[in-house]
């Protein structure tokens, strides 16, 4: 996904298509080709991406952008891998002399990549390039395949310029999948070892610590699968009678048969703790990942530019033939204008009305509170149904205000009741073309079927 949106980027920074008329004129025809759109944005402009014929030669570093991070996705599942075998591989060597320690391998392949998890956590909240990332070992992974690929990650960097959130949950995406293939690897070593040789278990430490202790922890570990797996949790009697002193003879103290009882308790440990919480979160970072680089691409200036040509509609005010002179007269009313038969018309502040209007109800208003006001003489003259006719001056640009009455009006009226709006001259007669374009583009953004402007 990157490289295509890299591409886009390229595209639009480098249009072949010049003059800004232009690029709304073939945006807006490929809007009106696509219709409807009811996905993202980001959808909204990949399919615009499949109806643009004049690409060009787009970069290649675009293509290596997407290799680089599947380059460091393939480096970090390596990196885990090959750590979590040969780790677990020495915790778990057992030459039939001394049993394999379950409190060190517990520590080694449960509790340290349990802590390394927990850190990674905080990496969406600082810096990526900060003190607590620096421990992270998706920083350490990602810096490794950056320091390779250094001119292509400068190329994402520069483009993206909000992409720091999307580098947050990229290390985090790294720490997890390291993480993963650490305890993928470290429970296929541990079911290998099991299959093809005959382990022991036990526990010792030089330290004088209480059976009762490792029990207690024992049944702290296991207390999220210990509900489906109650009989792989170690009992008070696989503790005590697995308790190694190393100057005692082994035959005598510990039986062998038993001392094989600690290893599911170690494999579901890291299945719980090492895959299953891993995988849960990858699939988060994940998520994030595809998120906040969804919003770092939009909030691209030219991405916000092209959304607003696609979207807006194009009001010309511009003939291609050569009209002639409009030449004003005190008689010479446009026959739209008599054709109207409002029940209501309202002179907005100041409006001249035409003089083929003075028979309706005529009311006068200059602000939002005048529909209030007038609510009661308004409702009643509209009783038997009727137009509204809003008179305003052409020459002056419709203002919030003038929206606000509007959005004001409508909420005490009938949903259907036509509204029509009438830019009129000083003369009172219907406004320049010009005008009348500009007052049509500022309201047909309130999407109100029922509102015409004459």
């Amino acid at each position: 996904m990157i490289d295509q949106l890299l591409d886009i980027q390229h595209f639009l920074l480098h249009d072949p298509t010049t003059g800004w008329h232009q690029k709304q004129q073939r945006d807006r025809e490929i809007a009106l080709r696509l219709g409807e759109v009811s996905s993202s944005k980001l959808d909204v402009v990949r399919q615009w991406w499949q109806q643009i014929d004049e690409r060009g030669e787009l970069p290649k570093t675009h293509a290596a952008m997407r290799r680089f991070f599947s380059t460091a996705d393939v480096f970090t599942f390596f990196a885990g891998t090959l750590i979590g075998t040969l780790l677990a591989s020495a915790v778990l060597h057992f030459d039939g002399r001394a049993p394999i320690n379950i409190l060190l391998a517990t520590v080694l392949l449960v509790l340290l990549p349990l802590a390394t998890l927990l850190l990674s956590l905080l990496a969406p909240l600082f810096k990526s390039s900060g003190v607590i990332n620096a421990l992270n070992m998706g920083r350490l992974v990602q810096s490794v395949v950056s320091s390779r690929h250094r001119g292509v990650f400068d190329i994402f960097s520069n483009s993206f310029l909000g992409a720091e959130p999307y580098v947050r949950w990229r290390i985090m995406w790294h720490a997890q999948l390291f993480g993963l293939a650490f305890s993928l690897a470290a429970i296929i070593v541990l079911v290998v070892k099991v299959t093809i040789s005959d382990l022991a278990f036990a526990w010792g430490t030089t330290l004088e610590i209480n059976e009762q202790i490792i029990i207690q922890l024992s049944k702290t570990i296991a207390l999220p699968w210990a509900a489906l797996f109650p009989a792989s949790v170690p009992d008070a009697e696989l503790v005590e009678i697995s308790r190694f002193f190393r100057l005692n003879h082994v035959g005598d103290r510990l039986l062998a048969e038993q001392l094989t009882a600690w290893w599911p308790f170690l494999a579901l440990n890291i299945i719980f703790y090492g895959v299953i919480l891993r995988s849960l979160l990858l699939l988060l970072a994940w998520w994030q990942c595809g998120r906040s680089l969804e919003s770092a691409f939009l909030r691209d200036p030219q991405i916000t530019g092209l959304l607003d040509r696609m979207y807006t509609p194009i009001v010309s005010n511009s003939a291609e033939d050569v009209e002639s002179p409009f030449i004003a007269s005190k008689d010479n009313e446009i026959a739209a204008v008599d054709a109207l038969t409002p029940a209501l018309v309202v002179s907005w502040q100041g409006g001249i009305v035409p003089k083929s209007l003075h028979q309706s109800t005529k009311l006068s208003w200059s602000s939002e509170s005048d529909v209030l006001a007038d609510e009661t003489q308004y409702q009643e003259t509209l009783t038997n149904g009727g137009q509204v006719v809003i008179v305003t001056k052409s020459w002056e640009p419709p203002l919030l205000e003038f929206h606000d009455m509007l959005i004001a009006l409508r909420q005490h009226l009938s949903g259907v009741t036509p509204i029509i709006i009438l830019p009129a001259t000083e003369l009172g007669e219907q406004g320049v073309a010009a005008d009348v374009a500009i007052w049509r583009e500022s309201l047909s953004r309130m999407n109100d079927p029922h509102l015409t402007v004459q």
